[in-house]
């Protein structure tokens, strides 16, 4: 009698843990107060469904490790002729084990997954980003700098049920980390950082050149993340300046007057002095300082177009994060899809282009 007793509750112990799925342990929770944990591990995936939060008896069609694509999950020959395009849809599932019972957490969700998801902490939707869908096709996307927040029950857990749908993007599924932290640090991180970002578009010798700036701030009335851009631009030194107004039906002038436009000095543009001018920009108008290094604390990246900018790029990689970033005219890139999608949403304050 005894040793069916032992059986009986290790098959209870061994449905129990099956019927919990992959499961996450967070180490020294306390830590969260004042750190962020970047969760990389296993989760439990659902192919071309949406299986409820409560749904406890659906088997998963597979283990995967995330932040992943799903293009490459070894999955039937059927559904690799889909998800090797990046299209499709399906469940994520992990639960979160030894957090600290009524304390609220939170992770951002921007390019978590790709490109509609819903969030649901066990039972609760805490984040949707456009329309996901089963039959992906008819996916509506969108991705935004926001977070989604959770409490955890009262055993110190979370089961996180994240369902993801495609249609439009050449890779698909959970790709991005789940950055966790407690909800006032990341609130203290927002309100007391400036996080400035820069682009460059450097033409051929004789052509407009710029950069453009963008510097996130917390909206205590709106209680997001906004940003506020700023731009210049660049002339090489043109015996003909009006010739060049008629040409390009642009008013030069205007921009020269308004100091929005510099003429260099010299007959072909000099990039190194397009950089130096960007960076005393920042510390001048942006009251960005200069560390030992001769480097601005703040800017965290610097994004090109690689065209007629790879001398330059390489010297910025000396002291910034630098991203290459193609563009043309025939496809939007998934920065200016995103750009765009901020100013339809007011979420884009233009600076006034005056270098004071």
């Amino acid at each position: 009698m005894r040793k069916i007793i032992v059986f009986l509750s290790l098959l209870f112990i061994l449905f129990q843990l099956n019927a919990q799925g992959s499961v996450y342990k967070i180490e020294k929770p306390e830590n969260l107060m004042n750190s962020k944990i970047s969760i990389e591990t296993n989760w439990d995936f659902y192919w071309g469904k949406f299986v409820p939060p409560y749904d406890k008896n659906s088997k998963p069609d597979i283990v995967v490790s995330a932040p992943s694509d799903w293009n490459k999950y070894p999955l039937s020959d059927d559904i690799q002729k889909i998800t090797k395009t990046g299209k499709g849809s399906g469940t994520y599932r992990l639960t979160l084990t030894n957090l600290i019972p009524n304390t609220k957490y939170v992770f951002p969700v921007y390019k978590l997954a790709y490109t509609a998801f819903t969030i649901y902490a066990d039972n609760e939707l805490i984040y949707q980003a456009g329309n996901p869908v089963t039959e992906w096709e008819n996916t509506i996307a969108e991705q935004n700098f926001e977070t989604a927040a959770f409490f955890p029950k009262s055993d110190g857990t979370v089961t996180l049920t994240i369902f993801v749908s495609n249609d439009i993007y050449r890779k698909g599924g959970l790709r991005g980390k789940i950055t966790l932290c407690e909800e006032q640090y990341y609130k203290d991180i927002i309100k007391n950082s400036k996080n400035v970002f820069c682009g460059l578009d450097m033409s051929r010798k004789h052509d407009l050149s710029a950069f453009g700036i963008t510097c996130s701030f917390y909206n205590q009335k709106t209680k997001q993340v906004e940003y506020i851009i700023d731009s210049h631009a660049f002339l090489p030194n043109l015996f003909d300046l009006n010739r060049k107004c008629n040409k390009d039906n642009i008013d030069y002038n205007r921009y020269i007057n308004n100091n929005e436009l510099t003429i260099q000095t010299e007959e072909e543009l000099n990039q190194m002095k397009i950089y130096e001018y960007m960076v005393n920009f920042m510390e001048c108008k942006y009251k960005m300082k200069i560390d030992n290094n001769n480097k601005l604390i703040g800017l965290k990246n610097i994004a090109y177009d690689p065209a007629f900018c790879q001398m330059l790029a390489l010297e910025m990689a000396k002291k910034y994060d630098v991203w290459a970033i193609n563009q043309n005219h025939k496809s939007l890139n998934e920065a200016t899809l995103t750009f765009r999608e901020f100013i339809y949403t007011k979420r884009i304050h233009i600076f006034k282009n005056s270098f004071n």
